[in-house]
């Protein structure tokens, strides 16, 4: 019985093996978090100075960059038998923020190690992959507050909304009393979720963590990680903050199976917590639980045996990717399955779609457009300075004229006055 047993699992797993290698991997897409960095600010009445951050605040960490080392590794593992080490296969887009930035470099440090046929100098395993970049207030991507005047003013509708109201009573004495301590005003979610991560990270360093603190501690946790879904508690928020990057991976799995960018594996996402939160709410995947720094949302595209193109979704959320990475967990959108058809995903997010951003956003015009303009501006007003000016000059010159024309006449009459005049006139 137990050898029948044996054969049935036995068998049973060859199966699910066959099948998972008859599932052809096309693209993968990764949004990652940042790793590990110092606060971004200091509160009023912090006993700990800027100065014990010897890359200043808001710098990734050393422990950040072994973090996305770390990352990379895994990612060059994971996909071993997918990728080579050409940088012709990896696009990296990045938020402005110099931690993402160099975060995306650490981790194609080891993600895209060169083999022998990309390597510049056999003492050097590395090669450089480039790393692009929007400006934060034009990137509608990867920075949750990039210029969008109606989500901001939706942003302010869920604060006074009769729920979000609701929420900050339950939670005024603890912003009130924290406040007076900190000398840092908390009014709302946000800034209790500002000062949680420079508590929090002062706790990790073993720096100096007023006393006071520890009273509020696990209400102040509950409160930072709901912050993520509350700041962003709208289907119109969700359009406007998370649409934009879910409609951009959908655009890239389809550009890669019309065959418009062939040479291309992956397409990797450097961002923020808030970006991840984001995608996950919009998905309603989030478990209400701030990722993690270096925290991977991982969009993999497959063609079925049947030729059915399918996503899978899987996160990375392990705390400690220092040390070790968990497998990551299967994301599974309602009504679908783990290998999701790319069409149901399609549909699911469809309302989630900007037809036209920047319009929805209430932004008159593109930033391109108001650059065109301003120059438009600028060069109708070099022409009127130079209209002006020829006039002015043909003016100076009949007065002159005209005063040398009278000046003669009067020479004329009194010859010895001519010196006198030249000096009353200026000349």
């Amino acid at each position: 019985m137990k050898q029948l047993l044996l054969f049935v699992l036995t068998w049973i797993l060859l199966l699910g093996q066959a099948f998972s290698e008859e599932n052809k991997l096309l693209f993968v897409q990764i949004l990652f978090r940042h790793g590990d960095r110092a606060p971004i600010d200091l509160y009023p009445n912090d006993p700990n100075p800027p100065s014990v951050w010897p890359e200043g605040l808001a710098a990734l960490t050393t422990l950040g960059k072994k973090q996305q080392y770390a990352l990379g590794n895994y990612f060059r593992a994971r996909y071993d038998n997918f990728t080579t080490s050409s940088p012709l296969e990896v696009n990296v887009i990045s938020s402005q923020a110099d931690r993402c930035l160099k975060s995306a470099e650490t981790n194609m440090a080891s993600f895209y190690a060169p083999d022998r046929k990309w390597s510049f100098d056999n003492n050097l395993p590395w090669q450089p992959i480039a790393i692009h970049y929007l400006p934060k207030n034009q990137d509608k991507y990867l920075e949750s507050d990039s210029d969008c005047p109606r989500a901001e003013e939706e942003k302010q509708k869920v604060l006074n909304s009769p729920e979000g109201q609701k929420f900050l009573k339950e939670h005024e004495e603890m912003f009130k009393n924290l406040s007076n301590l900190s000398g840092y005003l908390i009014a709302n979610w946000t800034k209790a979720s500002y000062f949680h991560d420079v508590i929090l990270i002062e706790k990790k360093y073993n720096l100096t963590v007023p006393t006071w603190v520890e009273p509020y501690w696990n209400e102040l946790t509950n409160v930072s990680n709901l912050s993520f879904f509350w700041s962003y508690n709208s289907p119109l928020l969700h359009r406007l903050r998370a649409g934009p990057l879910i409609q951009r991976i959908i655009q890239r799995m389809n550009q890669k199976i019309n065959g418009d960018i062939p040479h291309l594996k992956f397409q990797i996402y450097s961002a923020h917590d808030t970006t991840i939160a984001l995608v996950l709410d919009a998905l309603n995947l989030f478990n209400m639980i701030a990722p993690p720094y270096c925290s991977a949302l991982l969009f993999e595209l497959f063609e079925m045996p049947d030729g059915v193109k399918t996503i899978r979704m899987l996160y990375q959320n392990s705390s400690k990717v220092e040390e070790k990475i968990d497998p990551p967990h299967i994301l599974i959108l309602d009504g679908c399955t783990e290998f999701c058809p790319l069409e149901y995903f399609i549909n699911y997010t469809k309302s989630l779609m900007p037809e036209d951003w920047n319009q929805e956003c209430q932004l008159d015009k593109t930033f391109v457009e108001k650059i065109q303009e301003r120059k438009v501006t600028i060069g109708w007003f070099l022409i009127l300075i130079a209209v002006i000016m020829a006039v002015m000059s043909v003016f100076l010159l009949w007065r002159m004229y005209s005063r040398r024309q009278d000046k003669n006449k009067f020479c004329h009459t009194l010859p010895f006055l001519s010196g006198y005049s030249d000096i009353e006139d200026g000349k």
